[in-house]
């Protein structure tokens, strides 16, 4: 797991995180997916509830000599719980 908070990173107020790139370099024959990807955000505290955020993930490699890339995007609707959500392990 990459810690990329903004302490970490340096940033000064207000700055933010919007765009990362990973990049493998040169793989084997062999490479590929063995977990599941996932990216774990926080949403910013001026955002609303029902606000959208539009998500793009642009993947890409070298086959058979060839330059291959897929995108995928999607939208993430933000929420606010209205009330406490319940607790579990009592």
């Amino acid at each position: 797991m990459l810690d990329a908070s903004p302490a970490v990173l340096g940033l000064g107020s207000g700055e933010r995180v919007t765009e990362f790139m990973v990049s493998f370099g040169i793989v084997p024959s062999n490479f590929r997916q063995v977990e599941a990807p996932v990216v774990y955000c926080i949403a910013s505290k001026w955002l609303t509830g029902g606000s959208q955020v539009v998500n793009q993930a642009d993947v890409g490699g070298v086959h058979n000599g060839q330059w291959i890339m897929a995108t995928s995007r999607w939208v993430t609707t933000i929420y606010k719980a209205s009330q406490p959500l319940p607790r579990t392990g009592y």
